[in-house]
């Protein structure tokens, strides 16, 4: 049996307007535990519930366009522990499962990942929570799908405050944001594929300019030759 009762919803008022109310309400019981009455109110929460639903909406939106722009996000506290994680891991095959992160230790999380991958990418969040970087970038390929992905990792700020002091500031953890490059890495492999292949072909066509003006003068020469060698038998002759 419930000794309170709560529950949210869309109440017209007399001007009109819908809007959004929480009701409660406890029972008022006898010596014998039956309820006489219930006392009840109605509070109105309409900006509360537009707020959470836009927040709600927003939070769709960037989780549709993480989606689509293949990024993660994500961050570590100091006791190295993943506190959030928007988007998929970037070692994982296409089709698979993204595990569990959130309350993993990042060292477990790596734990399936090679090893010079995982020193790799695990060093620049040791660096940042250490304070020896307050900003890094890596770049790296994972053989498991074989996408490229780029990783800057800035520190989490906090403050402290304490009694007649400004507020300190101090690093309480590590936001990773990890993007898929892999399209822009083969575009920049295919124009360096392009580019030798001009750089071939424009060697080629100077080649065959080059053969060519040799040739013109060899024959012009040899001409000029003839006729020099037919003159000087005309003058014999004569």
């Amino acid at each position: 049996m419930k000794d309170e009762y709560e529950s949210e919803c869309r109440v017209r008022r007399r001007d009109g307007q819908w809007r959004w109310f929480i009701g409660r309400a406890r029972p008022l019981r006898n010596e014998q535990g039956s309820i006489i009455r219930w006392f009840g109110t109605l509070t109105d929460i309409n900006e509360s519930i537009e707020a959470r639903e836009a927040a709600n909406r927003t939070r769709e939106q960037l989780l549709r366009v993480i989606e689509t722009a293949k990024v993660s996000i994500w961050s570590v506290n100091m006791d190295r522990i993943v506190t959030m994680l928007e988007g998929s891991l970037m070692w994982q095959a296409p089709g698979e499962t993204t595990i569990q992160a959130v309350g993993l230790n990042i060292y477990e999380i790596f734990g399936g990942v090679d090893e010079g991958q995982r020193a790799a990418y695990i060093q620049p969040v040791e660096d940042v929570l250490t304070g020896r970087s307050s900003d890094e970038t890596t770049e790296m390929e994972f053989a498991s799908n074989n996408r490229f992905y780029q990783t800057r990792y800035v520190p989490l700020l906090g403050t402290t405050r304490k009694a007649g002091c400004e507020p300190e500031v101090h690093i309480d953890g590590v936001i990773g944001v990890s993007m898929d490059i892999t399209e822009l890495r083969k575009r920049e492999q295919d124009l360096r594929t392009q580019e030798k292949e001009n750089s071939k072909l424009l060697a080629n066509a100077l080649a065959a300019k080059e053969a060519s003006r040799m040739k013109s003068q060899f024959l012009a020469n040899v001409s000029r030759s003839g006729l020099l060698l037919v003159i000087d038998i005309v003058q014999v002759v004569n």
